[in-house]
């Protein structure tokens, strides 16, 4: 099966906060991968693919300092007791005008 993925995943551990915006809720969660694209993380709910969420997230090695507001829609999602593994694709890849810090880190992978 070829691989569908534009950009190379990368480990990267962050908490976040994840909006569920058509319920207008919060919800505790991590993030465990990160591209330019999207990411991967665990939620402590359940929330269906095709859904928008806003992220939230504190950058690590910051002290909570560094925040990132990322939006986007979740690809697919799977139950996992406590919670989900999701994929989300966000609505703009990143760049370095939009989100400096986080593409800094990307790119030098300092993670």
């Amino acid at each position: 099966m070829p691989e569908r993925r534009k950009y190379k995943h990368v480990p990267f551990l962050a908490d976040v906060t994840v909006v569920d915006v058509a319920e207008n809720t919060r919800h505790a969660g991590q993030c465990v991968n990160l591209c330019r694209g999207g990411m991967g993380l665990f939620c402590k709910r359940f929330i269906p693919p095709e859904r928008q969420i806003r992220i939230h997230m504190r950058l690590p090695g910051s002290g909570g300092a560094s925040q990132e507001t990322l939006e986007a829609r979740v690809a697919w999602a799977k139950a996992e007791d406590g919670g989900a593994l999701m994929g989300a694709a966000f609505e703009r890849e990143l760049s370095p005008s939009t989100h400096p810090e986080l593409c800094e880190r990307l790119d030098n992978r300092d993670i």
